[in-house]
Protein backbone atom coordinates (compact mmCIF):
# COMPACT_ATOMS: atom_id res chain seq x y z
CA UNK A 1 0.00 0.00 0.00
CA UNK A 2 2.84 2.35 0.77
CA UNK A 3 4.53 1.44 -2.52
CA UNK A 4 1.25 2.23 -4.29
CA UNK A 5 0.97 5.54 -2.46
CA UNK A 6 -2.06 4.57 -0.36
CA UNK A 7 -0.67 5.98 2.88
CA UNK A 8 -4.09 6.48 4.46
CA UNK A 9 -5.06 2.81 4.06
CA UNK A 10 -1.60 1.74 5.28
CA UNK A 11 -2.15 3.84 8.44
CA UNK A 12 -5.60 2.28 8.98
CA UNK A 13 -4.12 -1.20 8.60
CA UNK A 14 -1.22 -0.35 10.91
CA UNK A 15 -3.63 0.85 13.60
CA UNK A 16 -5.78 -2.28 13.22
CA UNK A 17 -2.70 -4.49 13.42
CA UNK A 18 -1.73 -2.81 16.68
CA UNK A 19 -5.21 -3.45 18.08
CA UNK A 20 -5.06 -7.10 17.08
CA UNK A 21 -1.62 -7.47 18.69
CA UNK A 22 -2.93 -5.95 21.95
CA UNK A 23 -5.91 -8.31 21.92
CA UNK A 24 -3.61 -11.29 21.31
CA UNK A 25 -1.41 -10.20 24.22
CA UNK A 26 -4.45 -9.98 26.50
CA UNK A 27 -5.57 -13.45 25.42
CA UNK A 28 -2.11 -14.87 26.06
CA UNK A 29 -2.01 -13.34 29.55
CA UNK A 30 -5.39 -14.89 30.28
CA UNK A 31 -4.22 -18.31 29.16
CA UNK A 32 -0.98 -18.13 31.13
CA UNK A 33 -2.78 -16.97 34.24
CA UNK A 34 -5.40 -19.72 34.02
CA UNK A 35 -2.66 -22.33 33.76
CA UNK A 36 -1.41 -21.38 37.24
CA UNK A 37 -4.10 -22.57 39.70
CA UNK A 38 -1.47 -23.24 42.36
CA UNK A 39 -1.80 -19.59 43.37
CA UNK A 40 -5.10 -20.54 45.01
CA UNK A 41 -3.36 -23.10 47.20
CA UNK A 42 -0.49 -20.82 48.13
CA UNK A 43 -2.26 -17.45 48.48
CA UNK A 44 -5.92 -18.32 48.96
CA UNK A 45 -8.83 -16.89 47.01
CA UNK A 46 -8.18 -13.24 47.86
CA UNK A 47 -4.51 -13.50 46.90
CA UNK A 48 -5.40 -15.33 43.69
CA UNK A 49 -7.94 -12.68 42.71
CA UNK A 50 -5.53 -9.85 43.45
CA UNK A 51 -2.83 -11.56 41.38
CA UNK A 52 -5.30 -12.05 38.52
CA UNK A 53 -6.25 -8.37 38.54
CA UNK A 54 -2.59 -7.38 38.53
CA UNK A 55 -1.50 -9.90 35.88
CA UNK A 56 -4.33 -9.35 33.42
CA UNK A 57 -6.69 -6.41 33.93
CA UNK A 58 -4.24 -3.79 35.19
CA UNK A 59 -1.68 -4.72 32.53
CA UNK A 60 -4.42 -4.20 29.97
CA UNK A 61 -4.88 -0.66 31.26
CA UNK A 62 -8.03 -1.31 33.26
CA UNK A 63 -8.52 0.30 36.67
CA UNK A 64 -9.20 -2.94 38.56
CA UNK A 65 -10.08 -3.09 42.24
CA UNK A 66 -10.80 -5.88 44.68
CA UNK A 67 -13.11 -5.14 47.62
CA UNK A 68 -13.37 -7.84 50.29
CA UNK A 69 -15.02 -8.08 53.70
CA UNK A 70 -12.27 -8.01 56.32
CA UNK A 71 -13.45 -11.08 58.23
CA UNK A 72 -14.49 -13.15 55.26
CA UNK A 73 -14.10 -16.89 55.89
CA UNK A 74 -14.55 -19.07 52.82
CA UNK A 75 -14.33 -22.86 52.96
CA UNK A 76 -11.53 -24.11 50.69
CA UNK A 77 -13.91 -26.22 48.58
CA UNK A 78 -15.84 -23.06 47.65
CA UNK A 79 -12.75 -21.07 46.79
CA UNK A 80 -12.06 -23.06 43.60
CA UNK A 81 -15.55 -22.46 42.20
CA UNK A 82 -15.54 -18.80 43.24
CA UNK A 83 -12.17 -18.31 41.56
CA UNK A 84 -13.45 -19.83 38.30
CA UNK A 85 -16.65 -17.76 38.38
CA UNK A 86 -14.63 -14.62 39.06
CA UNK A 87 -12.19 -15.39 36.27
CA UNK A 88 -15.00 -15.98 33.79
CA UNK A 89 -16.75 -12.74 34.73
CA UNK A 90 -13.47 -10.84 34.47
CA UNK A 91 -12.74 -12.51 31.11
CA UNK A 92 -16.09 -11.36 29.79
CA UNK A 93 -15.49 -7.81 30.98
CA UNK A 94 -12.02 -7.78 29.43
CA UNK A 95 -12.96 -9.34 26.11
CA UNK A 96 -16.37 -7.88 25.43
CA UNK A 97 -17.29 -4.85 27.50
CA UNK A 98 -14.60 -2.35 26.49
CA UNK A 99 -14.53 -1.33 30.17
CA UNK A 100 -11.91 0.98 31.63
CA UNK A 101 -12.84 0.10 35.23
CA UNK A 102 -13.80 -3.13 36.96
CA UNK A 103 -14.56 -3.80 40.62
CA UNK A 104 -14.69 -7.32 42.00
CA UNK A 105 -16.22 -7.57 45.47
CA UNK A 106 -16.69 -10.43 47.90
CA UNK A 107 -18.78 -9.97 51.00
CA UNK A 108 -20.93 -12.02 53.29
CA UNK A 109 -24.06 -11.54 55.31
CA UNK A 110 -25.49 -14.00 57.81
CA UNK A 111 -26.65 -16.51 55.21
CA UNK A 112 -24.97 -15.68 51.92
CA UNK A 113 -21.67 -15.08 50.25
CA UNK A 114 -22.00 -12.35 47.62
CA UNK A 115 -19.66 -12.18 44.63
CA UNK A 116 -20.12 -9.16 42.42
CA UNK A 117 -18.23 -8.03 39.34
CA UNK A 118 -19.09 -4.56 38.06
CA UNK A 119 -17.57 -2.69 35.16
CA UNK A 120 -18.24 0.52 33.29
CA UNK A 121 -18.43 -1.25 29.94
CA UNK A 122 -21.03 -1.17 27.25
CA UNK A 123 -23.34 -3.85 28.71
CA UNK A 124 -25.00 -6.71 26.90
CA UNK A 125 -28.25 -8.55 26.32
CA UNK A 126 -28.05 -11.83 28.30
CA UNK A 127 -30.37 -13.78 26.03
CA UNK A 128 -28.56 -12.63 22.90
CA UNK A 129 -25.20 -13.49 24.44
CA UNK A 130 -26.41 -16.97 25.38
CA UNK A 131 -27.90 -17.59 21.94
CA UNK A 132 -24.61 -16.73 20.20
CA UNK A 133 -23.04 -19.85 21.67
CA UNK A 134 -20.58 -18.34 24.14
CA UNK A 135 -19.95 -20.54 27.14
CA UNK A 136 -18.96 -17.90 29.71
CA UNK A 137 -22.41 -17.17 31.12
CA UNK A 138 -23.39 -20.84 30.96
CA UNK A 139 -20.23 -21.90 32.80
CA UNK A 140 -20.79 -19.31 35.52
CA UNK A 141 -24.41 -20.36 35.96
CA UNK A 142 -23.50 -24.03 36.20
CA UNK A 143 -20.78 -23.36 38.76
CA UNK A 144 -23.13 -21.19 40.80
CA UNK A 145 -25.84 -23.88 40.78
CA UNK A 146 -23.22 -26.37 41.93
CA UNK A 147 -22.38 -24.08 44.88
CA UNK A 148 -26.04 -23.61 45.78
CA UNK A 149 -26.53 -27.37 45.86
CA UNK A 150 -23.84 -27.76 48.53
Amino acid sequence: MIKNGDIQQAEVNHTRLGEIAQQALQEMRLLVYELRPQVLRSDGLIGALEQRLEAVERRAGIDARLVVDVDLKIPPELEVELLHISQEALNNALKHSKASEVVLSLRADEDYLILEVKDNGRGFDQELARSKGGMGLTNMSERWRKLEAN
